[in-house]
């Protein structure tokens, strides 16, 4: 009989490392590409004003939801103060160059900080998105500063959840990053499985390379 409840015991026990409970958290993966570099001009980067990201994923909606995700991360972070611009901030022929290039000229970039008091303008742009399993973000930013103006921060990613460094990264930013009080056993996975959860580990990564 003792023989028999310790045998249960035991199965029980490692039905619950199965299910995820007592898994080790994975390393961190380097999922995003990122370049930084001081300004040329020495010009302190205080103050930011951020265009609408640029769609290329087909979904609209999303990738405002994408932009508000980045501004939410870096003001958790704090690593400089950040607003948006009015829609009214780039001309038409500057939007329209914009929208089907992804850039936007040094002038334009200059003029818009100026016009806003800031020191920078943040950019984005999402290349791809999926809303459904397995979960896809692929996004780039950069950072362009008033003074020379001149890029001093671009990073870009592809997070695919089909990826098993992607997911183990997951893993790595729900065991390392987050509040689990009221998560399940199973807590982590379900980042793989929720676009806001998934778009907000993305924005995270992104935001950690400055």
């Amino acid at each position: 009989m003792r023989l028999s409840v310790l045998l249960l015991l035991a199965l029980g026990a490692a039905g619950c490392v199965a299910l995820g409970g007592d898994e080790p958290t994975p390393d961190a993966e380097r999922i995003p590409a990122a370049w930084r570099s001081p300004t040329i001009d020495g010009h302190k980067i205080r103050r930011v004003v951020v265009v609408p990201f640029q769609d290329l994923s087909g979904h609209p909606i999303e990738a405002r939801a994408i932009m508000q995700g980045v501004v939410d991360e870096i003001q958790r972070r704090q690593p400089f103060e950040i607003f948006h611009a009015d829609s009214k901030t780039l001309s038409n022929e500057e939007e329209d160059r914009y929208l089907h290039s992804g850039t936007i000229d040094k002038e334009a970039l200059v003029r818009v900080s100026q016009e806003h008091h800031a020191d920078a303008v943040l950019y984005g742009v999402v290349t791809r998105y999926r809303a459904y399993e397995p979960m896809l973000l692929g996004m780039q930013l950069n950072l362009v500063s008033t003074g020379a103006g001149d890029i001093v921060w671009s990073t870009s990613a592809l997070f695919d959840a089909s990826d098993a460094r992607c997911a183990a990264d997951v893993h790595n930013w729900h065991d390392t990053s987050l509040d689990h009080a009221a998560d399940t056993m199973n807590g982590w996975r379900t980042i793989l499985l929720s676009p806001a959860r998934f778009t907000a580990y993305a924005c995270a990564r992104m935001v950690a390379t400055w």
